[in-house]
C-alpha cells in the first residue's frame, strides 16, 4: 500500500500483448470479408440475393417513417401507438423523432443481415407492412 493509501497492481498485463497491431488487423480483415461477403450470399432455398431482403426491409422503413410522419400531422402524436415514439414526437417533433427511431431501425436491420440472419429480417419486414403500412394506409385514406 502506498503511503496515500492506494493499491496498485504489479502485476498488470501488457497491452501490447493484448492489442497487437497484427491482432487487430486480422480482426479488421475479418469483418471486412464477413461484410463483403454478406453482399453474395443468397437467401436460404432460393437463388435470391439476401441483400434484397435488406433493401426491402429499408424501403418498407422509409414508407412506415413517411406513412407516419403523415399521420402524425394530421392527427397529432397521440395516433401513434408505439408511446415511446408518441412521446419522442410530442417532445422533440415528429420528423426528428422518426429520423432517430428509423435509423436505429435500418442499423438492427444492417447488423441481422451481416449476421445472416435473414428469415429473421424477412419476418420483421413482413410484420412491419402488416403492422405498420397497412394501418397508416387504412387510417389516411378516410
Amino acid at each position: 500500500m502506498t503511503p496515500s493509501g492506494q493499491t496498485y497492481i504489479r502485476d498488470a498485463p501488457n497491452l501490447r500483448r493484448l492489442f497487437s497491431v497484427q491482432g487487430l488487423r486480422s480482426a479488421t480483415l475479418k469483418v471486412a470479408e464477413r461484410v463483403r461477403s454478406s453482399f453474395t450470399l443468397t437467401l436460404p432455398g432460393s437463388q435470391s440475393r439476401a441483400f434484397w431482403s435488406l433493401l426491402l426491409f429499408v424501403a418498407v422503413q422509409l414508407a412506415d417513417g413517411a406513412l407516419t410522419y403523415m399521420g402524425i400531422l394530421r392527427f397529432g402524436p397521440a395516433i401513434e401507438a408505439n408511446p415511446l415514439l408518441s412521446f419522442c414526437a410530442a417532445m422533440f417533433g415528429a420528423s426528428s423523432a422518426l429520423v432517430v427511431a428509423k435509423s436505429v431501425a435500418i442499423i438492427g436491420g444492417a447488423t441481422l443481415h451481416v449476421f445472416s440472419q435473414h428469415v429473421v429480417l424477412a419476418a420483421l419486414t413482413v410484420a412491419c407492412v402488416f403492422g405498420a403500412i397497412v394501418p397508416w394506409a387504412m387510417v389516411l385514406s378516410w
